[in-house]
Formats: structure tokens, sequence, C-alpha cells
């Protein structure tokens, strides 16, 4: 009985070392996957050209920067002075008043030129005619048909037939 008990107790003492280090292996994974996301930049430049500056950046994050060349020139110089910042907010101070976007994914940062929106634009009338059917051709009634990203939206008549004006 008394061999049972001392092996009982040296079982539990195993899994006790077990749980409590899986538990420390799991604090410093989740500590290196929130470093890992959490990119920051340390920068401080005066009148330097962007091209410089975002290779700098490139360097600190190791993420890489798309963009054609011809976006800066010569003049496009930034002055700027930042300290364990997100990587977003110092590209926004590079590029946001240059007129430029950026996204980044999967390691990348992809830099754009803004679009401009117009907002007196005339949108044209459109209409569309359709039928839903099913694998055998028969019409198929009541299905509603919607336009993505919008309200407007139809629903298919006993024919199998829908009308969309936008």
């Amino acid at each position: 009985m008394q061999i049972y008990y001392k092996k009982l107790k040296a079982w539990h003492k195993t899994l006790h070392v077990m749980k409590l280090t899986t538990f420390i292996i799991l604090v410093f994974s989740l500590q290196l996957s929130a470093k890992g996301l959490a990119q920051t930049v340390t920068l401080s430049v005066k009148d330097a050209p962007v091209q410089k500056v975002l290779t700098e950046i490139s360097r600190q994050t190791g993420y890489s920067m798309v963009y054609k060349e011809s976006y800066f020139g010569n003049n496009d110089r930034v002055t700027m002075d930042v300290h364990n910042k997100p990587v977003e907010q110092v590209l926004d101070l590079v590029l946001g008043q240059k007129n430029y976007s950026f996204s980044i994914r999967n390691g990348m940062v992809v830099i754009r030129k803004k679009v401009k929106q117009f907002r007196n634009y005339k949108q044209h009338q459109i209409k569309v005619v359709g039928k839903v059917t099913d694998e055998d051709g028969n019409p198929l009634s009541d299905v509603d048909i919607e336009v993505e990203g919008t309200s407007q939206g139809a629903a298919t008549n006993r024919d199998g037939v829908f009308f969309l004006e936008s």
C-alpha cells in the first residue's frame, strides 16, 4: 500500500511539473507572437528623401516596400522624430500629406496614389432583367436577388423572372 502511495505521489508531482512547463511555454509563445505583430519604428530624420525613410522603416520592421520609383522625386523630403511608434502611424506621417495611401499584407507595405473620390457624379439608370432556374431549367419563384453593397433588391415572380432598376 505504501509503494502505491509513493508512486501516486510521484505521478502527481510529474503531472504538476508538466502543467507548469506547458504554461510557461504558452506564455512565452504568446509574448513572442504579440511582439511580432506590433511592429514599432524609431526614426529621427531631417529633410531626408522619402525613399531613404521608407528604406529605414523596412530595415526596422522587416516589411518589404512596394511602390513605383516615380512616386517620389528628389523634392519629396521628410522631417520627423518618432520613438517606438506603430509602423502604421509612421507611414501615415510619411505618406499622409503626400497624397499616398498604403496597405500592409503578408509582410509587404504596398504604397499607392490616393484616388480622388468625386461626390457630384450622375449615376446612370440601369435596368436588369433576369430569370432564375434550377439545374433542370425549371423557374424558381420567390427567390431574393440583392445588389451587393446596396439595399436594392428584387424577388422572382412565379415564372422565375426578376426586374432590377438602379
